[in-house]
C-alpha cells in the first residue's frame, strides 16, 4: 500500500505543478463590431505580470472551422482589433492565456457580426504643428502646404488642425503680435495661414486654427526674445518687477522664468493676461474665416502652484467668490473661467465655430486600475471633463498617444475611460500618435486602423492623428484604401445643430465708463458667480432659452439687476454700468 500512497502523492504534485504552470484565465469577455473589424477585450489572467511571460493567443473562426495550431494574433495586453473581416458575416473568437509552460484550454467563444457601411459623418482630423510647416523660405512653405492639403484630401480626411500661434508671436502677419522667429526672410512676404485656409478649402478640408494660449515664449538656451515688442516684455520679464505680473511664480512667490519644456508660462490668475489672450483670438477671427478654434494641451499649467502676487491677492479677495480653500483648485477654476469667457466671445462672433481642446490622454489616473503611477490631466492643471460638463468647449480630443500592447498606458483602455465617464452629451474624438515616446511607431496602415476601429466600435465619432510629418504625403493619400475608403462630412455636435440654450455676455463698468474687475454676476436660479475681467467683460455660457434675471454686484456692496431674454444658439448682450448712486 505504501507504493500506492507514494504514487498518488507524485500524481497530485505533478497535477498541482501543471496547474501552477498553465495560466488561469476566463477567456474573452467582449467583442464589439466595427466596419470590417472586431474589437476584442478580456480581463487579464491572475498570473499575468507575476512571472512576466504571459501572453494571449487569439483564434478566429468563420463558418465553424477552428485552427488552434496557428493563432490569428499573439497579444501582450487585454485588447486587440482584428481587421479585414467580411462585413455582415458572423465571426467567432476564442482567446487563451499562454506562457512557456502551456496554454489555458478554455473553449468559450464570443461571436460578432462586423458591419459594412462606413459612417457618413465622422471627424477625420490631423494635427499639423508649426514645427512641421513653418521652416524654410516662402517657396518651400508654399509647396509643403499645397502638397499636404492635397494628400489629406485624397486620403478622405475632412479636417486639418493647423497651428497658427505658438508662443506669444504669430505665424501670420498681425498688427498685434510680432512674427514668430521661425519665419524669416521672404517667408514673411506672404500670408501662410491665408494660403493654408485656401488650400484646405480647395481639398475639402475644414480648417481649425490651433493655438497655444498659456505659454508666451520658449527657448532651450533660456534666452529672451530678440524682438522687444514681444508680449514677453509686457507680462513675463522676470528681470523687471513691473513687467512680470503675468508670469508664474513658485510656492515662495518668486518669479519662475522658465518652466516645463523650457517654456515661459503665464498665470490665468491675472485678469490682464486673460483679457490680452482673448483679444488675440478675436483679432485672428476678424482676420480669417475658419471652421473652428483648437487649444493645445499646454492650455494648463503643469508647473505646480503659481503664487504670483495678483493671483494671491485675488484668491484672498473678490476673485474668489465661492471661497475655494485649495489654492491649486482655485487656479484651475481661473483657467476654466478664462475658457468660458473666451468660448462665449467666440460664439458671439460666429455660433457655428467649433471650439476644441486636446488634453493629456489620461483624465484621472485614480479611475483606471494600475494607472496611479502615471500623470493625468489634473497634473497638468486642467479639468477637461468639467469643461465639457460646463459647456466651455464643444469637443475634447484627448492625446491618447499609446499603443495597444503592454506595457500600459493603453489606447483602448483610455478611450473607454473617456467615453464611459462622459456625462456631458458633447463628443470626445480621441487623438492617437503615429510616432511618439521613442519606441512607439504606429503606422497609418496598421496600428491606426485599429484605433479607428476602436472609436467606431465605441461610437465616439472620430479620430485626430498626431501629427502630419509622422507620415509621408503618399501615406496620407493612401489612407483612402485602409482607413477611409469613402468620404465623410464633419459631424456637427447636437448641442450646436439643435441648440436649446444660449449665452449671455456683457461688461461691467464704473461711472466713468472704465472697466470694473471682479464684479460678481449671477444668473438667478444658478449658484455659480461669474466674474468680470480686466476689460470688464463677463460671460455666462449655456443659459436655457427664455426670460431670466441677472444680478450684478461690485465692491462696496453696490448691486443691481436686469431682466434678459435668451434665444437658443445666440449670445444675449447684458451690461452693467455702476454710478456713484447705484442702488
Amino acid at each position: 500500500m505504501a507504493w500506492r500512497t507514494i504514487l498518488m502523492a507524485v500524481v497530485m504534485l505533478v497535477c498541482s505543478g501543471a496547474a501552477w504552470a498553465v495560466p488561469r484565465f476566463e477567456g474573452l469577455k467582449e467583442a464589439r463590431p466595427a466596419p470590417g473589424a472586431a474589437v476584442l477585450r478580456w480581463e487579464r489572467s491572475p498570473d499575468d505580470n507575476k512571472r512576466g511571460s504571459v501572453h494571449y493567443n487569439v483564434y478566429q473562426s468563420i463558418g465553424g472551422e477552428w485552427n488552434f495550431r496557428r493563432p490569428a494574433a499573439r497579444v501582450e495586453g487585454n485588447e486587440w482589433v482584428i481587421t479585414g473581416l467580411p462585413p455582415g458575416r458572423e465571426v467567432s473568437f476564442i482567446v487563451r492565456a499562454a506562457s512557456s509552460r502551456g496554454e489555458e484550454q478554455n473553449r468559450r467563444a464570443v461571436s460578432v457580426r462586423p458591419t459594412g457601411a462606413l459612417p457618413s459623418a465622422e471627424w477625420r482630423g490631423v494635427w499639423w504643428t508649426r514645427f512641421e510647416w513653418a521652416n524654410g523660405g516662402r517657396a518651400a512653405i508654399e509647396q509643403r502646404i499645397r502638397e499636404g492639403m492635397q494628400a489629406l484630401g485624397r486620403g478622405n480626411f475632412n479636417a486639418v488642425v493647423f497651428q497658427v500661434r505658438g508662443q506669444g508671436d504669430t505665424l501670420y502677419p498681425s498688427e498685434h503680435e510680432p512674427w514668430s522667429p521661425m519665419l524669416r526672410g521672404d517667408a514673411r512676404s506672404f500670408d501662410p495661414v491665408a494660403l493654408a485656409i485656401e488650400e484646405a478649402r480647395r481639398n475639402g478640408l475644414q480648417f481649425h486654427a490651433y493655438m497655444n494660449l498659456s505659454v508666451i515664449w520658449q527657448s532651450g538656451a533660456k534666452r529672451p526674445p530678440e524682438d522687444r515688442n514681444h508680449p514677453f516684455y509686457r507680462f513675463a520679464d522676470a528681470s523687471n518687477p513691473g513687467r512680470r505680473l503675468g508670469l508664474i511664480h513658485d510656492e515662495r512667490g518668486r518669479p519662475r522664468q522658465w518652466g516645463a519644456d523650457d517654456y515661459v508660462w503665464l498665470t490665468h490668475g491675472n485678469p490682464e493676461v486673460n483679457a490680452y489672450l482673448r483679444r488675440q483670438v478675436m483679432a485672428f477671427l476678424r482676420k480669417y474665416r475658419v471652421d473652428g478654434l483648437h487649444w493645445d494641451d499646454r492650455t494648463g499649467n503643469p508647473n505646480g502652484v503659481s503664487r504670483d502676487p495678483v493671483s494671491v491677492r485675488r484668491f484672498e479677495g473678490r476673485g474668489n467668490p465661492h471661497r475655494i480653500r485649495d489654492f491649486e483648485q482655485w487656479q484651475r477654476d481661473q483657467l476654466t473661467r478664462f475658457l468660458s469667457d473666451l468660448y462665449v466671445e467666440i460664439k458671439a462672433h460666429d455660433p457655428s465655430l467649433l471650439v476644441s481642446v486636446s488634453p493629456f490622454g489620461i483624465a484621472d489616473r485614480r479611475r483606471v486600475p494600475g494607472y496611479d503611477r502615471f500623470n493625468d490631466a489634473v497634473g497638468f492643471g486642467v479639468e477637461p471633463e468639467k469643461w465639457l460638463r460646463l459647456g466651455v468647449v464643444d469637443v475634447l480630443m484627448p492625446q491618447i498617444y499609446w499603443d495597444l500592447p503592454d506595457p500600459e498606458p493603453n489606447y483602448g483602455t483610455l478611450a473607454r475611460d473617456w467615453r464611459n465617464n462622459n456625462r456631458s452629451g458633447r463628443p470626445i474624438w480621441p487623438g492617437s500618435a503615429l510616432g511618439k515616446y521613442g519606441r512607439d511607431v504606429q503606422p497609418l496602415d496598421s496600428m491606426q486602423v485599429r484605433y479607428v476601429a476602436i472609436q467606431r466600435a465605441l461610437g465616439m465619432g472620430g479620430n485626430t492623428f498626431f501629427s502630419y510629418s509622422a507620415a509621408q504625403p503618399r501615406e496620407w493619400a493612401n489612407a483612402a484604401r485602409t482607413l477611409y475608403p469613402t468620404p465623410a462630412r464633419v459631424p456637427v455636435p447636437s448641442h450646436m445643430s439643435n441648440p436649446r440654450e444660449g449665452h449671455v455676455a456683457g461688461r461691467v463698468t464704473g461711472p466713468d465708463g472704465r472697466p470694473i474687475v471682479d464684479g460678481w454676476i449671477r444668473l438667478e436660479g444658478r449658484d455659480r458667480i461669474y466674474l468680470s475681467g480686466a476689460d470688464g467683460f463677463f460671460a455666462i455660457p449655456n443659459v436655457p432659452a427664455g426670460d431670466h434675471t441677472l444680478h450684478a454686484q461690485i465692491g462696496g456692496g453696490q448691486s443691481t439687476r436686469q431682466r434678459i431674454s435668451v434665444r437658443p444658439g445666440r449670445v444675449t448682450p447684458a451690461s452693467f454700468r455702476f454710478g456713484a448712486n447705484s442702488p
